[in-house]
């Protein structure tokens, strides 16, 4: 297994990795099973080499696009999907919220369309969008129920998202993360198209 799909099926699993110096980082720990344990023992020399020649700089939008493009065609994901992959080792920034969100959508996607070309500029610039609105407007979560299907969380594996939701996690993760995901994802497009930003074609769902 390559190290581009090794990375893609770890974070398929819910795990980031990371690397200092000669050590891998992978949480959240409590997430970690046997198998993909032996899975990082046995590649881990590769994926060190893959995660220190891609670090997050200031071309890290290209090294996005790189990974999102490895996630694809290495590993035989979605572009959407692919492009979650790459999310998940380049979490967007959260600076102070735009005082003209069109103008600061249309200097984002321009900064980055020289190497990222404009329809990828567009869809990574609409998801930092999203992100940001919902981290600054969104619902916030409701403490011991289930952000995706709203059922108490009292004595449940729990999931805690970036944005602070909890989700069932085990056998129900997939399920109550996608109708959280798809929640919040079509609240914020709604509230961004008020606000001029229309959804760039060749956006997803799997977003």
């Amino acid at each position: 297994m390559a190290a581009p799909t090794t990375l893609a099926t770890i974070t398929a699993a819910g795990l980031t990795v990371t690397a200092d110096g000669d050590r891998l980082t992978v949480r959240p720990r409590d997430r970690i099973t046997p198998e993909v344990c032996d899975l990082i023992r046995a590649r881990k020399a590769d994926l060190l080499a893959l995660l220190v020649e891609h670090p997050a700089t200031a071309d890290a939008d290209a090294d996005w696009n790189e990974r999102a493009a490895i996630a694809e065609h290495d590993a035989g994901l979605s572009r959407g999907t692919a492009e979650t992959v790459a999310d998940a080792f380049h979490p967007v920034p959260h600076g102070a919220e735009p005082a003209n969100w069109r103008e600061w959508f249309d200097a984002e996607v321009a900064a980055r369309i020289p190497v990222m070309g404009m329809a990828a500029a567009e869809r990574r610039v609409w998801g930092i969008a999203m992100d940001l609105w919902h981290r600054r407007h969104g619902v916030k979560p409701t403490p011991h129920r289930c952000a995706g299907c709203g059922g108490r969380l009292d004595g449940a594996r729990v999931f805690v998202l970036p944005d602070g939701a909890p989700v069932h996690d085990g056998d129900r993760f997939l399920r109550c993360l996608g109708v959280y995901g798809r929640r919040w994802r079509s609240q914020a497009a709604a509230a961004l198209a008020a606000l001029g930003i229309v959804e760039p074609e060749g956006v997803t769902n799997e977003r």
